[in-house]
């Protein structure tokens, strides 16, 4: 792995993939790596479904903060910011394992009239 502490390196303020290197900034050095390779192990049936369950809460998160009235009347709900409404949804739905029984209880979507 080769880096540069140089502020003047042109790479600096870059990351991202770049063919197949990797380039990535850690305080005062630009890093560039080879890419991970990617596993060749089939994933198991437990990490499959840790998979599903983790797709699972994001639908359901993302469904509540795409919404922002949905989202204001939560983060009222449970008393916490606005910025934090995904993530804590995501945490409790993933806890519970998506037991809807289980997972915080919040306000119903508000109808909009028009």
């Amino acid at each position: 792995m080769a880096y540069n502490k140089k502020p003047t390196n042109p790479l600096s303020g870059f990351s991202g993939k770049l063919g197949n290197v990797v380039i990535k900034q850690y305080e005062d050095k630009t890093v560039m790596a080879a890419l991970p390779a990617k596993s060749k192990k089939k994933p198991s049936a437990k990490k499959l479904a840790a998979n599903e369950l983790m797709a699972d809460a994001a639908h359901y998160a993302k469904t509540i903060i795409n919404n922002p009235e949905w989202k204001l009347a939560v983060a009222i709900a449970l008393q916490i910011e606005q910025g934090k409404v995904y993530s804590t949804l995501i945490g409790d739905y993933i806890t519970n394992k998506g037991e809807k029984d289980k997972i915080l209880k919040i306000p119903a979507r508000p109808v909009v009239n028009n």
